[in-house]
């Protein structure tokens, strides 16, 4: 007996509407979930467009604080540079030493105008420079 082969194996005939069904319905998915993908995409989008521009205004203040401490870092350092020269003015005796004293008084001067000009609106950090 010769065994079967696939010329002569009867063949299962698809129903024509059920393929046709699934095609259809699978199409139909993937279509709903191309749409939900982009509808979520612009939703996603929009939202951070929105954040975004709410976020703008806000920086104003964190730069004038980051402003502020720069300033006072700067201040530090000025002070850091006179109280050294000072103190080898009066361990050595030497002139010499006196010299970055005078600049750094001037721009203790200058660091604290400015400090007083970027806290002017806030009357709190106004009475820590008086």
């Amino acid at each position: 007996m010769r065994a079967p082969t696939p010329a002569t194996e009867p063949r299962a005939q698809p129903l024509a509407g059920s393929v046709r069904a699934v095609r259809t319905t699978v199409g139909r998915l993937l279509t709903a979930g191309f749409v939900l993908a982009v509808i979520a995409l612009l939703t996603v989008g929009g939202s951070s467009y929105l954040q975004i521009g709410s976020l703008v205004p806000d920086r104003a203040p964190v730069e004038r604080t980051h402003q502020v401490l720069n300033h006072i870092d700067g201040l530090l350092s000025t002070f850091t540079d006179a109280e050294t020269g000072q103190r080898g003015y009066v361990i050595t005796g030497e002139d010499d030493y006196l010299a970055p004293y005078p600049q750094s008084l001037a721009a203790i001067a200058d660091n604290l105008a400015a400090l007083s000009d970027l806290t002017a609106d806030n009357p709190r950090q106004q009475a820590t420079f008086a």
